[in-house]
């Protein structure tokens, strides 16, 4: 099974610290959490003084196309991840950035109380994350792992030599 090497991490880091979607991506990584959890997390599901998210939901595909929120499909998928005190500051900026936004838009803004959502507050549909990941993948020069950020956090977060934790 191949899978990043940390310095291949770091480059597609440093590289998403620029995109509308870089804690998405460094929380991917950093907890090996299921599109359709991250997808699925609101502000609620986040404990900012105990650094825990829990997961509640996930988006799902269903058989029409459409996206709709539902439980994890087994009882193992409803768990609670402790994450760094970076993550907690990435996330903390991104509610600050998130914040802006909706200023922005005003009343065009949805809003959903997702941590990841669409430019008007909406969930985000996982084509548009598999766009952005593989133009990341051409901007830095890595090879594709997988077919998504989402199997490469799962096979990087397994098979970890050494944490991309601080």
């Amino acid at each position: 099974m191949r899978v990043f090497t940390d310095d291949q991490v770091r480059a597609f880091l440093s590289a998403d610290k620029h995109t509308r979607h870089a804690c998405l991506f460094q929380l991917a990584l950093h907890t090996g959490m299921r599109q359709g959890e991250l997808l699925g997390l609101m502000w609620k599901d986040l404990e900012w003084i105990n650094r825990q998210i829990h997961i509640q939901r996930q988006l799902s595909h269903v058989i029409n196309g459409s996206l709709v929120f539902s439980e994890p499909k087994t009882t193992k998928g409803r768990r609670t991840i402790v994450i760094s005190p970076t993550m907690v500051d990435s996330l903390r900026k991104h509610l600050e950035e998130q914040g802006s936004g909706k200023k922005a838009l005003g009343e065009k803004w949805e809003e959903n109380d997702l941590i990841f959502q669409s430019k008007l507050g909406t969930h985000l549909n996982p084509v548009n994350m598999f766009r952005e990941y593989q133009e990341l993948l051409r901007e830095t020069g890595l090879p594709p792992i997988g077919s998504t950020i989402f199997d490469t956090r799962r096979q990087r977060f397994c098979c970890s030599r050494v944490s991309i934790r601080k």
